[in-house]
């Protein structure tokens, strides 16, 4: 009985199942949107660490092997790896939305 009320209350709140086509991916709502669209903000997440970090890198090996006494070279490198980063972040979010940059 207990789990009779569960259950109306859960298809209350979520609406009736999804169907899935024959030869769809399965995937399962999570918050009224797809996992995958998830997953690939994850990715760009990731990608923008992954540039900021790589381009402060190079900066630091620049810093490194002019023997500069101040991390200009570093930090200019960090700034440039955001800078792409978020570039190629906003240019994807905007494209998974459906708006796109001019």
């Amino acid at each position: 009985m207990i789990d009779d009320e569960l259950t109306k209350r859960s298809t209350e709140q979520t609406g009736p199942p999804v169907q899935q086509q024959e030869g769809a991916p399965q995937t399962t709502p999570v918050a009224g949107r797809d996992q995958r669209v998830w997953l690939r903000f994850a990715g760009l997440g990731i990608e923008l660490a992954t540039s900021t970090l790589l381009f402060a890198g190079i900066g630091y090996l620049v810093d490194w092997m002019l023997a500069l006494p101040k991390s200009y070279a570093t930090a200019a490198g960090t700034l440039v790896g955001f800078t792409i980063g978020m570039i190629r972040f906003i240019q994807q979010a905007l494209k998974g939305t459906g708006n796109s940059v001019s």
